[in-house]
C-alpha cells in the first residue's frame, strides 16, 4: 500500500506555499553571499478528475510530457494520491525526480471532494518546514 503523503494546508494558503517554494528554489546557490537565483519554471493546470481510474497510462504519458517541462506544477481537481504516485513513477523511470505535497479533501459533499498537489522537481525546488 502507499504512503499517504497529506499537507495540512487550507486551500487559501495555496497562494503562499507557491510564493515560498519559490523562494526557497534555489538549492544551488555558488556561495551564501552570491546574489545569483537560477530560475525556476511554474505551472498551474487543473487537470480535469485526476484520478488514476480516469487515467489510463497512455494518457498519462501525456500529461508527465507537459508536467517534465516544470520546475513546480500547482495541480488543482486531484481526486485520488495513486495517479500522483504513478506519474511520479514515471518521471523517475526517465531520470526526472519530483516529489509532492497534497492537501486534504475539500468539497461540499463526499461524491464532490478533491485536493490540491504541488508536484515539484527536487533539483530546483524544496519545501521549508516551518
Amino acid at each position: 500500500m502507499a504512503k499517504t503523503k497529506r499537507a495540512t494546508f487550507p486551500v487559501a494558503a495555496a497562494v503562499l506555499l507557491i510564493t515560498t517554494l519559490f523562494l526557497c528554489s534555489c538549492k544551488d546557490r555558488q556561495d551564501s553571499t552570491s546574489p545569483h537565483i537560477e530560475s525556476i519554471k511554474i505551472a498551474s493546470w487543473n487537470i480535469r478528475d485526476f484520478s488514476d481510474a480516469s487515467r489510463d497510462d497512455e494518457e498519462l504519458q501525456h500529461i508527465c510530457n507537459i508536467l517534465k517541462e516544470y520546475n513546480l506544477i500547482a495541480i488543482m481537481e486531484l481526486i485520488d494520491e495513486n495517479v500522483l504516485i504513478r506519474a511520479q513513477n514515471m518521471l523517475r523511470s526517465w531520470g526526472l525526480y519530483y516529489d509532492y505535497e497534497v492537501s486534504d479533501p475539500v468539497g461540499r459533499s463526499p461524491s464532490s471532494m478533491e485536493r490540491y498537489a504541488f508536484l515539484y522537481d527536487t533539483d530546483k525546488v524544496y519545501v521549508v518546514e516551518p
